[in-house]
């Protein structure tokens, strides 16, 4: 299970600032409160990355937000299951 990371005011950092050879990890953050903002990291992907192009959408009507993420990679679908 991830852990949690409480930072006020500011979402957790997913890869060091200037390091491109860390993993290129897209995740999906659960907001929550404890005291400041928490956020509970979920792995979606460990080789694909953001990039600059990232939507968030129900692609296939199960009422479901899936992923889209389009970089240097390639583009990538992620759709959201019930596990």
């Amino acid at each position: 299970m991830a852990k949690p990371v409480t930072i006020p005011g500011e979402l957790p950092e997913t890869r060091p600032a200037g390091d491109f050879s860390a993993p290129a990890h897209l995740y999906w953050f659960e907001a929550g409160r404890d005291g400041g903002a928490l956020y509970l990291p979920h792995l979606i992907d460990d080789a694909s990355g953001v990039g600059t192009q990232v939507v968030a959408v129900d692609l296939n009507g199960d009422g479901r937000s899936d992923v889209v993420v389009a970089n240097k990679k390639g583009a990538f679908v992620f759709l959201q299951t019930t596990n």
